[in-house]
């Protein structure tokens, strides 16, 4: 039986005393949950993902224990800063998150890993980080055989909670088999059997599309000679092989391990399968990775993309993007981050986030009949131009025509553009003129 484990976690910085604590600032009402819920994307991936308000994603890898009866079972957990609650302390900010994971067998609990940890950033928008900001990450030893995982992450200001759960086959290891390939941020490859990588996991698996070149994944191999070779292959959800190459793993004492850089560019965006073979023996093992354009942006394809960006950036731009060579995207759409980032100290680009939650909230606030949202008249309005400084809503008798209008004032643009429904129900549509001038006012902000 597992016996309460003492936990190790990566957080966000440290320090500030305990006292002064009041709310953090209120989110704005347009900063919702970007495009789709990535939820169930990550776990068709393969990944653990949190079903509830408090988003997180998760995976499980084994590599050999001490002994023939132990396996290491290494648990990583990604917890999004903006997932909690923080508190005001002074001139800093705190959150509080606990995570448990229970093990079953049988219908038989035989073990749980326990622990709260605390967040400490310096400044609101730190906050506000979507990327993996928060690791939790803990090795387990445990006999092989098959389980049942139950994982709890709790906000710990709110209480609000997520989980997960996955039945788990822990593997024995033996002489001439290869083990979970672990994508990681940096890692010190362990040289003994009764020892521990020291590491810190990737839990999201994923790279960013035009700004990472690689993703790192260490590898251990056990038995064999001096050297053993590994065939890495990479494939797309259809099975489309995306990389393949031909590795040799180093002896390190014990066992064999270490790191690989997996090339972003070549796998183009969405899940992949990492698949390591060893030629010696055949074994194998494979992991996900995930490539996004960005890990606070809607999981979408290049051209999907694009389509949502057309209020974005000028045409011009979204032209040079979308006739790009395959083998040349990768660079492009680095660059066109680099150069649309207003703040490239931080690990996202805010312009673009801003973007897709106007997104959101014109999806929410728009909608008509069976329409999306941000594709209606008064929805591409908000999406290119923003919250309107005022909007004025007048009824049939005050203009004397049939139905409603609405005129939305933008100061900066000094624009005002008219929506009629002249059915009344509810089915807004900008006058021609003023879509003249919406477009004209387009073109203005955003460079042509």
């Amino acid at each position: 039986m597992l016996a309460a484990l003492v936990v190790s976690a990566c957080a966000g910085s440290t320090g500030a005393g305990d006292s002064g604590s009041e709310p953090a600032p209120a989110r704005a009402p347009g900063q919702l949950a970007l495009g789709a819920d990535p939820t169930g994307f990550y776990q068709r991936a393969g990944l653990l993902a949190g079903t509830g308000p408090v988003a997180f994603v998760g995976t499980i890898h084994f590599l050999a224990g001490g002994t023939p009866d132990s396996t290491l079972m290494l648990l990583g957990v990604s917890i999004p800063n903006r997932a909690l609650t923080f508190i005001r302390e002074n001139d800093r900010f705190r959150a509080g998150y606990e995570v448990r994971a229970t093990l079953r067998r049988a219908g038989v609990q035989v073990g749980e890993v326990s622990a709260r940890e605390q967040v400490r950033v310096g400044s609101f928008p730190e906050t506000e980080r979507a990327d993996e900001s928060v690791i939790f990450q803990e090795f387990v030893p445990i006999a092989p055989g098959s389980y049942e995982l139950q994982l709890v992450v709790r906000d710990l200001e709110s209480a609000r909670i997520a989980t997960a759960a996955a039945d788990l086959s822990i593997p024995r290891y033996f002489p001439g088999h290869i083990a979970s390939p672990v994508p990681v941020h940096e890692v010190e490859p362990r040289v003994r059997l009764d020892s521990l990588p020291g590491l810190i996991s990737r839990p999201r698996a994923t790279g960013v599309f035009g700004r990472d070149s690689t993703i790192a994944v260490y590898v251990e191999a056990y038995g064999g000679e001096e050297m053993v070779a590994v065939e890495v292959g990479i494939r797309d959800e259809n099975g489309a092989v995306l990389h393949q190459e031909l590795l040799q793993l180093p002896r390190t004492d014990e066992l064999f391990a270490t790191t690989i850089q997996v090339p972003i560019p070549p796998l183009g965006i969405g899940a992949r399968r990492l698949s390591m073979v060893r030629t010696d023996t055949r074994d194998s093992s494979a992991t996900p990775i995930v490539v996004t354009f960005d890990e606070n942006l809607p999981l979408l394809t290049f051209d999907q993309m694009l389509d949502y960006l057309q209020y974005f950036s000028s045409f011009a731009r979204l032209r040079e993007l979308r006739s790009a060579a395959w083998t040349e995207r990768a660079r492009i759409w680095g660059a066109f981050l680099t150069e649309t980032d207003p703040d490239p100290s931080t690990p996202e680009n805010e312009a673009l986030r801003s973007y897709f939650q106007r997104i959101a909230y014109a999806n929410a606030r728009f909608r008509e009949d069976e329409g999306i949202g941000w594709r209606s008249d008064r929805g591409m309005v908000f999406v290119a131009l923003g919250e309107p400084d005022q909007i004025l809503e007048q009824t049939r008798s005050e203009f004397g025509q049939r139905g409603r209008r609405q005129i939305w004032e933008y100061q900066r643009h000094r624009l005002q553009l008219v929506f009629v429904d002249e059915t009344g129900f509810g089915r807004w549509r900008l006058t021609t003129s003023s879509e003249v001038e919406f477009r004209s006012a387009l073109v203005r902000a955003r460079g042509g």
